[in-house]
C-alpha cells in the first residue's frame, strides 16, 4: 500500500473497514461532530492507531476554522470517507491534492443521498450495491471508480439487504483501495438523466396511506423501516400505530383493509365533532 498520507472520515462503522486495509500512511481520523455517540469510540480506534482524532464542527461554528487549521496543518494528499454524516466542503476537499473518495450504498447515480438501503426497498428496486466516487461539491454525484450490484429478495428488510451489502462493501474494498491509495484508478462521470434523489427519513415520515398507496407500496414501506428504526407508521386521527416487523406481501391486503376501516372512523368521528 502506498505510503501517501490517507485521511479518514467515518463512523465508528466506517473507520474499521477502512483501517483494516490500510497497511500504512493514514494521518489521522475525522468524526462527525452531528453524531457525538460515536466519539468516544473513535477516539479509542485512534489511540489504539497513535493517530489524532479530529471533530468536524458545523460549518457555521466559531470552531470551524480552528477544525480547517488542524487538517492543513495534517496535510492530507487523500481523504476516505466511509459511513459519515457530515458534507466536506469545497475548502476541506481542497486540502487533500489528490481528491477525496466516498463509500456511496447504492448503485449511483440512484438513490443519491441519505437512506439509500431504506428508498431502494421503498421504490420497490430489485436491486441495489455499492459505489465508490469521487466526492465533489455536489453531493453522490462525482466519478465513479468502482461498483458492485447487490440483488434484493422480496423476503428482505433493510437489516437483511444491510448484511449482504456490507459483504459487498468488504469485497469491494479489498480490491479498490490499493489503488485508490496509488492513484491507479478509472473515473466514470455517472450519467446525471438516471440519477435520482432523496430526503432523510424522520419517524415522522414517509407515513402509510392505505387510501392511495397500494399493498405492494405499503409492504415496500414498512420492510425498509424495521426496527431498530421507528417502523413505518399509520396515523387516524390522534392515533398512531407503527410497524417495525416485517409484514409479508400476502398478509398486506388485510391489513390494508384494517388501516382503510380506521381511516374511515376517523374521518366519521371528526365529521361528527365538527357538527357538535
Amino acid at each position: 500500500m502506498s505510503a501517501r498520507r490517507i485521511l479518514i472520515f467515518g463512523d465508528a462503522f466506517g473507520v474499521p473497514q477502512l483501517l483494516q486495509r490500510l497497511a500504512s500512511g493514514v494521518v489521522g481520523i475525522v468524526g462527525a461532530g452531528i453524531r457525538p455517540d460515536s466519539l468516544a469510540a473513535l477516539g479509542e480506534m485512534a489511540a489504539g492507531h497513535n493517530l489524532p482524532l479530529y471533530v468536524q464542527p458545523a460549518y457555521s461554528s466559531a470552531d470551524y476554522d480552528r477544525f480547517r487549521e488542524a487538517i492543513v496543518a495534517a496535510a492530507p494528499d487523500l481523504m476516505l470517507v466511509n459511513s459519515y454524516a457530515m458534507v466536506l466542503r469545497p475548502d476541506l476537499l481542497a486540502l487533500a491534492s489528490d481528491g477525496a473518495f466516498n463509500v456511496h450504498w447504492s448503485l449511483l447515480p440512484r438513490h443519491r443521498g441519505p437512506n439509500p438501503l431504506q428508498w431502494a426497498l421503498i421504490h420497490g428496486d430489485t436491486e441495489t450495491g455499492v459505489t465508490i466516487h469521487y466526492v465533489s461539491d455536489a453531493i453522490d454525484s462525482g466519478d465513479a471508480v468502482a461498483q458492485v450490484r447487490v440483488a434484493i429478495q422480496r423476503s428482505d428488510t433493510w437489516i437483511t439487504l444491510r448484511e449482504r451489502i456490507i459483504a459487498a462493501a468488504d469485497g469491494l474494498l479489498t480490491r479498490s483501495l490499493p489503488d485508490i491509495a496509488s492513484g491507479k484508478v478509472e473515473r466514470r462521470p455517472q450519467d446525471s438523466a438516471l440519477a435520482t434523489t432523496n430526503p432523510r427519513l424522520t419517524p415522522e415520515s414517509p407515513r402509510i396511506d392505505p387510501v392511495t398507496m397500494s399493498d405492494e407500496q405499503i409492504f415496500n414501506l414498512i420492510r425498509a423501516q424495521v426496527a431498530p428504526l421507528n417502523g413505518a407508521y399509520f396515523r387516524a386521527g390522534s392515533s398512531i400505530e407503527r410497524f417495525d416487523r416485517y409484514v409479508p406481501l400476502e398478509d398486506i391486503p388485510s391489513l390494508r383493509a384494517r388501516l382503510l376501516r380506521c381511516a374511515e372512523s376517523a374521518l366519521s368521528s371528526a365529521i361528527t365533532e365538527r357538527q357538535d
